[in-house]
């Protein structure tokens, strides 16, 4: 009966400790994770065209990364926040 009263004693004052690192360790995950989700949505394409830079592709899809990569009478697509066009390298 001791030994009973004991653990249950024991439990009364471990359990709440245990429920409290508990929440203590999910509050910090959550907060951590809210952190992180914000870093990938600042560096998302999406974001990033809605600052005013745009993608602009050949006719394959390749990407366009220097101006030293067209020619004139190229056909480029170019991919802004709210759509896409074509124009011609002139």
């Amino acid at each position: 009966d001791q030994q009973l009263l004991f653990r249950r004693q024991r439990l009364a004052t471990v359990g709440p400790r245990l429920h409290q690192a508990y929440a203590h360790t999910l509050a910090e995950r959550r907060h951590r994770l809210a952190a992180a989700m914000e870093k990938l949505r600042l560096l998302s394409p999406e974001t990033i065209l809605r600052r005013g830079y745009a993608v602009v592709q050949r006719r394959d899809g390749s990407l366009v990364r220097s101006v030293s990569e067209v020619a004139a009478g190229d056909v480029l697509k170019t991919r802004l926040a709210d759509g896409t066009f074509a124009s011609q390298v002139q």
